[in-house]
Parts: C-alpha cells; structure tokens; sequence
C-alpha cells in the first residue's frame, strides 16, 4: 500500500466531504497558510484574491508568506520524504516544471481539484503540467510572455537603440553585451548557475523541452538544447554573467543597476517598477532566437515563452476545513 495513500486517505476523505458541505452551506472561521514568492508579482496577487474571498466570508483569512521557489521545493521534499506535515501551508506555490515531480514522488498528499473546479476554462497545456493519473491537483495560475527586458540608458552608452534589438540571435545579443560592458562597466545578466530558468526559456522559444510527448527523454540531438548550453557557454567566457544565488540576489542585480538586461516572463514587469529612480530607463524587445532552430512563435512577434506557474493545494490540513470554492473566485 502507498505510504502517502494510506498515511492521508482519512485526512483527504475529510477534506473533499467539508468541500461538499461548505459549497452549500456556510464557511467555518478559518486560517489558511499560503507558500509563495516574489513581493512584487505572486504575493500581491494573493494578497488579492485572499481580500475578495474575505469580502463575503469576513471569517476566513489568510496567512500569506512569502519564501524563496528553492525554499519551497527544498521544505515540500524534506517533509513529504518524512511524513512530517507540521509547518506545511494549506496552499502552496509550484512552478509548472516542478509539479509532476511532487504529485509522482507523493501521491496523496495533494487534493485533486479537478471534481470541483471545470479545468476546460483553462489553458489544456496548463492543466496538463498539474494532471497525474487522471486528475488535475492545480488552480492555474500565471501563464505569461517572454521579453528581454533591458536598461535603454546603458545601451544608448554603448551606441545602440530600440531597433537594435528586435529580430536579433542569441549571438547578437553577444556581442550587444560584449559592447555595453566595454563601455559602462555593466554586464549583461544575471544568473544562478544552479538554475536552468534561462535555458529552459531558450528551449521553449523553439518549441523544444527535455522530454518528449512528455515523457520520453529529449537530450541527444536536442539542437535547441545544445544551441541554448552554446549560448551560456559564450556568455560565460565573455564575462557578461553575473554570479548570484537565489531570488533575492538576482532581483537585486537588476534593481540596483549592475547588469543591463533581464531575459524574463512579462511577470518581472512588477520588480522592475518597484525602482521608481529608475522610471523611463527600461525597455522590453523580443526575446533574441537561437541559431539553427526553428521559431515556433513568429505570430507572437517572437515572444511567446512558457514561464508559468500552478498552486497545488495541501491534501493534509489541522482539522479544518479547505474548500475548493476559494481557489475557484
């Protein structure tokens, strides 16, 4: 018998009969715990959807913290491996990319969502990333485009303009980078060496992943793979990355002025803005293409990228009651 199947199947039976009940009758006062990141985008719009739920159920409120994506992943995997369910949120944040692993790895510890919400409002590729063995565990959330978002002063500096960065290459942007460090001092991005974000993006602008069909492993002969691990090879020898480690360090690179560009989803629009010194000096262009790969999103004027997010909900509670009502408004 699967550990988490029994470990929870009480906890979980309780918790879809009090989603019966409490769509038909009145919310019990309550406080939910939510996991989630970033100040500037996720966390406001929880903050958010939490006041109008709390409009009409003035009995249930929110406990919203705000914790790095790593710090997520790394305290859902310690506990789940252990069984320890003390400390863990009633709603959690999880990136698309990370979601499958979860719902494998512990089967049972999440509510599947799908009996009570109509996934077929959403995108199918959103609801997909969260569905295992026929049930969908995710409220979709965030599904953005991509841009290169970059500082207009410092490549005015280097003697470049707005229509020096649309319908350009990787290798372009190279040499772009090569020229503004030459010039201000600046480099070109900043990166954790530990995270796959900008390769991960690189891929999805040619329609390429590591998997195939979404299971079959897409490493050998991935141009796009191997054209995007080029890329961060050049970018690296030409000393136009700039080193950080988690979240905060790499907002702060970007906030503070010390590089010049940030390849992102249309989301980092937030904490570019939370700089108000710094209004009228960012631009956004489309994302450059990789050499050798085809471009799959020319009707998006090239800046479609996958960059989403999905929030699984805890199957396990403290004896309260989680209705799926609230992830639905």
């Amino acid at each position: 018998m699967n550990l988490f199947a029994s470990r929870w199947s009480r906890v979980l039976g309780t918790t879809m009969a009090g989603v019966g009940m409490l769509t038909a009758t009145a919310v019990s006062a309550s406080e939910l715990t939510v996991w989630c990141w970033d100040p500037n985008f996720n966390i406001p719009a929880m903050t958010d959807a939490g006041a109008r739920y709390t409009k009409d159920h003035p009995d249930t409120t929110f406990n919203i913290n705000n914790i790095s994506q790593d710090d997520i992943n790394q305290k859902l995997q310690t506990q789940l491996l252990a069984g320890v369910t003390d400390g863990l949120p009633d709603m959690v944040l999880i990136q698309d990319d990370n979601a499958q692993r979860f719902l494998q790895s512990f089967p049972g510890a999440f509510v599947p969502l799908s009996d009570s919400i109509d996934m077929t409002k959403f995108a199918s590729y959103k609801v997909a990333a969260a569905t295992y063995d026929g049930k969908s565990y995710s409220l979709p959330f965030d599904s953005g485009v991509g841009g290169l978002f970059y500082r207009s002063d410092y490549l005015e500096q280097a003697g470049y303009g707005a229509d020096d960065l649309n319908d350009i290459t990787w290798d372009q942007l190279i040499k772009i980078g090569t020229d503004v460090k030459d010039k201000t001092g600046h480099q070109l991005l900043s990166m954790d060496y530990n995270d796959d974000g900008m390769i991960i993006m690189m891929m999805q602008s040619t329609g390429q992943w590591y998997l195939k069909d979404g299971s079959e492993p897409n490493i050998i002969d991935n141009t796009a793979l191997k054209a995007s691990l080029e890329v961060f090879q050049k970018m690296a020898q030409a000393g136009l990355i700039k080193s950080i480690t988690g979240w905060t360090d790499y907002t702060g690179a970007f906030t503070s002025g010390e590089v010049a560009a940030v390849p992102q989803g249309v989301w980092i629009t937030g904490t570019i803005k939370s700089q108000p010194d710094q209004s009228g000096d960012w631009r956004v262009a489309p994302l450059p293409k990789a050499r050798r790969c085809r471009w799959r999103n020319a009707l998006l004027q090239q800046w479609w990228l996958k960059l989403v997010r999905s929030g699984l909900v805890r199957a396990h509670g403290r004896s309260r009651r989680l209705p799926q009502d609230r992830l639905g408004r």
